[in-house]
């Protein structure tokens, strides 16, 4: 089955399941704005129609949009807004695919950061890799927390993993406190590093790093 979710423009979508068959979607829309949609998608593969749409930024440069599952109904997205400022917002999803309301935001970032990589860490402690500085710019690992009901506390830690390039970071954890980054950084190789966040949010020295592709390594992900 197939869906035209936006038959004008969809751009940087991030998608995670809500509840039952119940899916959500954010991502870009034609005027630059941030767009949530919820659909359904049954274990047959059967694609429903849109159930909501909900402007979460009505801005008009909201970009790399990642969504996650905070906790019951609350979900958290993680985006470069207006002025390529990075912002987290929390936002209600009920079971049924009903979007709103918005219930926090914050900078997580206040002068530049794109193509955000957010993860969960323990309790309320979010981490989130992106790149600072400049689209081709510096890569950053951030902490903050995020309550149950959506409350967005302030910044616990930051960290600059490579202070040259780190286009389009992939967070991962590995086990335990330790934490993966993999990106392309300078002249496009392929770069690992691995770096502890505590369960409090702190980040720690970097643990060890790889350049697995010495031509080009782009668009990284890790399962």
């Amino acid at each position: 089955a197939q869906m035209e979710f936006d038959p004008i423009y969809g751009r940087m979508p991030s998608m995670c399941h809500v509840y039952g068959d119940v899916f959500v979607i954010a991502y870009s829309t034609v005027a630059g704005q941030g767009k949530a949609i919820t659909v359904t998608i049954s274990p047959a593969g059967v694609i429903g129609p849109i159930i909501t749409t909900y402007l979460y930024e009505p801005g008009d440069r909201s970009m790399y949009p990642q969504i996650r599952h905070v906790d019951g109904t609350t979900y958290c997205i993680w985006y470069t807004g207006p002025g390529s400022v990075g912002w987290v917002s929390t936002i209600k999803i009920s079971n049924d695919g009903t979007i709103g309301p918005l219930i926090n935001w914050a900078m997580f970032d206040a002068t530049y950061a794109v193509n955000p990589c957010p993860r969960h860490v323990s309790g309320t402690v979010w981490a989130c890799a992106y790149q600072t500085g400049s689209i081709f710019g510096p890569g950053r690992l951030v902490t903050r927390t995020i309550s149950p009901a959506g409350a967005i506390g302030a910044q616990i830690d930051t960290h600059d993993f490579d202070p040259v390039q780190a286009y389009r970071p992939d967070l991962f954890h590995v086990s335990g406190t330790i934490y993966g980054i993999a990106y392309r950084g300078p002249g496009i190789d392929g770069w690992l590093r691995t770096i502890p966040i505590s369960p409090l949010g702190h980040i720690g020295a970097e643990v060890d790093q790889l350049e697995f592709d010495p031509v080009q390594g782009d668009y990284c992900s890790v399962a």
